[in-house]
C-alpha cells in the first residue's frame, strides 16, 4: 500500500513518503488539449465504417380526384353567393404522368391569369350543378350577412382600443415631458391635479347653491298669479253661465189679432260683485 505524505512548508506529495526540501511540485502528464481530445474520442462514435444513404424522392404520376361543388358561408366573397366543395366526390380518379401534366401546367401558367368567379356565375353553378334550393341560397346569405357584421364589429373594437393604446401613450410621453421641463416631480403633479379638482367640485357646489336659493324666490308669486288667473277665468265663466236668454208669450192684444209679441230680457249676474 502507497502512503501519501505531505510537505507542510511547501505542500507537496510524494508516493515514497520523503519529501526533499528543494523538491519541486509534481506536474501532470495529462494536458488540457490530451484530455480534451480523449474526451472527443470516448464520447463522438466511430462513424468511418458507415456508410451515407443517400435519399431521392421521385414522382411517377398524378392522380385527381374530383369533389362535388356546395354552398358556402365565406364572409370575404364578394356579392351574396359563396363556392366551396362538399364532402362527395368521383371515385373515378384522373392519373395522369407526371412529366406531361409539368409540361402542360408550364404551358397554361405562362398566359393564364387566375380571376375570381362573378357572382352571377356562382349563383348559376349551385343552382343548375351544385342543385341547390332557394331556401339554402337564402340560409347561406343570411350567415354571410351575419358573419360580415361580427367581422366588422371586431375590427372596429380593435381599432378603437389601439386608438386608446395609442392616446394613453401619447398623453403619458407628454406628461413625462412637462415634468422634465418644468423640474416637477409625479407626486407633486397629482398632488396639483388633486387640488384642482377639489377646487371644481367646490364651485360646482357653490353654483348649485346659488342657482338653488334664486329658484326659491319666484315660486310664490308665481302661484299668486296663476292663482289670480284661475280666479279670473272661474269669474267669466260664471258670468257666461248665468247669462240666459228667456222668451216669454203674452196675452192677446186688446184688439183680438192674432199678433204675438216677443220680448228679451237678459239678466246677467256676475258673482263677486
Amino acid at each position: 500500500m502507497m502512503n501519501l505524505t505531505t510537505d507542510e512548508n511547501k505542500g507537496h506529495y510524494h508516493p515514497t513518503g520523503y519529501v526533499h526540501p528543494n523538491a519541486k511540485p509534481l506536474k501532470s502528464c495529462l494536458s488540457n488539449s490530451n484530455l480534451s481530445s480523449m474526451n472527443r474520442t470516448m464520447t463522438e462514435p466511430n462513424l468511418s465504417g458507415m456508410t451515407k444513404m443517400r435519399r431521392n424522392i421521385s414522382f411517377h404520376r398524378v392522380e385527381i380526384r374530383e369533389y362535388e361543388r356546395a354552398v358556402g358561408v365565406h364572409p370575404v366573397s364578394s356579392g351574396c353567393h359563396s363556392l366551396t366543395l362538399g364532402w362527395e366526390y368521383n371515385p373515378e380518379l384522373t392519373v395522369l404522368d407526371f412529366e406531361l401534366y409539368e409540361e402542360d401546367r408550364m404551358k397554361r401558367s405562362k398566359g393564364y391569369k387566375v380571376s375570381a368567379v362573378p357572382d352571377i356565375e356562382r349563383g348559376r353553378l349551385l343552382r343548375y350543378e351544385a342543385d341547390a334550393t332557394k331556401e339554402e341560397l337564402q340560409e347561406a346569405k343570411r350567415e354571410i350577412r351575419v358573419t360580415r357584421d361580427q367581422r366588422r364589429r371586431t375590427n372596429q373594437l380593435l381599432q378603437h382600443k389601439q386608438r386608446e393604446k395609442l392616446e394613453e401613450s401619447l398623453q403619458s410621453a407628454k406628461r413625462k415631458i412637462r415634468r422634465f421641463v418644468t423640474g416637477t416631480s409625479k407626486e407633486k403633479e397629482e398632488e396639483k391635479l388633486w387640488r384642482s379638482a377639489e377646487k371644481s367640485l367646490k364651485n360646482c357646489l357653490s353654483r348649485e347653491d346659488v342657482s338653488a336659493s334664486s329658484s326659491s324666490g319666484p315660486i310664490p308669486s308665481m302661484c299668486e298669479s296663476l292663482e289670480s288667473e284661475s280666479n279670473e277665468t272661474e269669474e267669466s265663466t260664471t258670468a257666461t253661465s248665468n247669462t240666459e236668454l228667456s222668451s216669454s208669450l203674452p196675452a192677446e192684444d186688446q184688439s183680438g189679432g192674432d199678433d204675438w209679441e216677443f220680448s228679451y230680457t237678459t239678466e246677467t249676474s256676475l258673482s263677486g260683485t
